[in-house]
């Protein structure tokens, strides 16, 4: 939270209202295994936008704060990575 002192959320929970201090982390994609510490899975968020995340989930997806159903606790594709493109490229 030291790099990240203000909610990440905020402005996508409450646009238009102060931002608030965090005091929280969320886990964007479980808590399982290496989702626990994958740091590009969680963000920094006030009290108030953590409690709105969990009771909120479908508009929580919508504006990507809570991974997409069916993918909770489960990790990520790595982005420009497609499942049918395993193959590393040769130099």
């Amino acid at each position: 939270m030291l790099d990240h002192p203000i909610c990440e959320a905020c402005r996508k929970v409450r646009p238009g209202q102060p931002l608030r201090w965090t005091d929280h982390i969320h886990h964007k994609h479980g808590k399982i295994g290496d989702l626990l510490f994958n740091e590009r899975l969680f963000i920094a968020v006030c009290r108030d936008c953590h409690r709105w995340i969990h009771d909120n989930p479908d508009k929580a997806r919508g504006v990507n704060l809570l991974a997409p159903k069916g993918q909770w606790n489960t990790q990520p594709p790595i982005s420009g990575n497609s499942a049918g493109n395993s193959k590393q490229k040769q130099p």
